[in-house]
């Protein structure tokens, strides 16, 4: 009995031997399999939806509910490639475990009200650092779809590097003039509309200029402030006047100096609302700013034609920057819509549009001719 005793003692007994995980590792590995799940999810679903990321339902959420910026400073930051966004995912982990050892040091000799406050601190932290680690890992997928899907390879260094230069002299003279964005946007505004600065008899080079200038002062700004400001972008329209017309300037022309492009299906969903909608074809100039949407008619939507569908003239480029275009141009949508008078913007919007265009042979048939026409490459 003696023998048995001392070797059960040295080896202890099965569940003695059995591996425990400490709340660290737990933690840890409910992270790492959370953050493999949502690339893994996301991209079988935006397979089987035929192309709509599931990424744009969540931000469409955070828009309306406006955390929007909060998703953005990570899209800019810890998301904005998969290196940095790995490399952040597993920065966090790391400070999560070190909380974890810290907290339960702690809690050994502690209080018992001093225990109950860290282990109400520990769910807290675990539940910020698997939100974070969403946020992170949506991110990353937005941004290489918003890449693919707005990427110009023509949109190249030098284009940007002469755009850089555009604005310093812009800053310059905002600086020079000794007036605020605010004032100088407004001047703008108030010239336009009053026919002062006529902006349909303006070369297509000074038209750009200006669209330019106005997208400067609202980044300086650093928001859309109220809806004349969201809608004064309405008057930026000089996309050909129909989609036969758009062909012909693609095909036939140096299509300078817009150089239109007709996007994939899954950057129009925005722009499918109500009957035929999801004949609807948007086309978007290669810096960004410019869009036009052309109905199963061939008819160029505006103000008074389908506003709810138009093509707007977005402040902030995708292209560029996806977190500005958010917060001055889409999420300034979703407020107030293209047109006072604009219908409700439908919640699934994005999901409708794409079952009604998935169940539409005749308007897949429709978008691959126009594709083919313009040589979209891009599906």
């Amino acid at each position: 009995m003696l023998f048995d005793y001392q070797h059960i003692k040295k080896t202890g007994t099965r569940s003695q031997r059995r591996i425990r995980l400490n709340p660290v590792q737990i933690c840890t590995a409910i992270l790492i399999l959370l953050f493999l799940l949502l690339i893994l999810g996301t991209i079988i679903y935006d397979r089987l939806t035929g192309g709509i990321p599931l990424e744009d339902t969540f931000l469409n959420f955070m828009i309306r509910q406006n955390l929007s910026p909060l998703f953005f400073v990570f899209s800019t930051t810890l998301g904005q490639n998969v290196a940095v966004g790995i490399f952040s995912f597993f920065i966090l982990s790391a400070v999560l475990f070190a909380f974890w050892h810290l907290s339960m040091l702690l809690r050994r000799h502690a209080p018992f009200v001093l225990r109950i406050c860290l282990i109400l601190a520990d769910i807290l932290v675990c539940a910020a650092g698997i939100a974070s680690a969403f946020l992170i890992a949506s991110s990353m997928l937005l941004n290489s779809y918003t890449n693919s899907v707005f990427g110009d390879p023509e949109w190249n260094k030098t284009a940007l590097n002469l755009r850089e230069s555009k604005r310093e002299a812009l800053a310059k003279d905002l600086d020079d003039s000794n007036r605020d964005p605010d004032q100088a946007l407004h001047e703008i505004m108030t010239a336009v509309q009053t026919q002062k600065i006529n902006i349909q008899a303006l070369s297509d080079d000074d038209y750009i200029d200006l669209g330019e200038r106005v997208c400067f002062l609202v980044d300086a700004k650093g928001r859309v402030s109220t809806p004349e400001e969201h809608y004064f972008r309405n008057y930026f329209d000089r996309a050909p006047a129909t989609l036969a017309d758009m062909v012909n300037t693609i095909r036939n022309t140096s299509n300078a100096p817009f150089h239109w492009r007709l996007l994939p299906i899954r950057s129009t969903l925005y722009h499918m609302i109500g009957t035929d909608g999801e004949y609807n074809l948007k086309f978007l100039s290669r810096d960004g700013h410019f869009e036009v949407v052309y109905n199963k008619k061939g008819q160029k939507l505006s103000t008074t034609l389908a506003p709810w569908n138009m093509g707007t003239f977005n402040y902030s480029s995708p292209v560029d920057d996806l977190s500005k275009h958010a917060k001055y141009d889409v999420d300034t949508y979703l407020r107030w819509k293209n047109t006072p008078d604009s219908p409700a913007i439908p919640f699934h919007l994005t999901k409708n549009a794409m079952k009604r265009f998935q169940a539409n042979p005749d308007a897949q048939k429709h978008y691959r001719f126009y594709a083919s026409l313009c040589k979209t490459v891009k599906k």
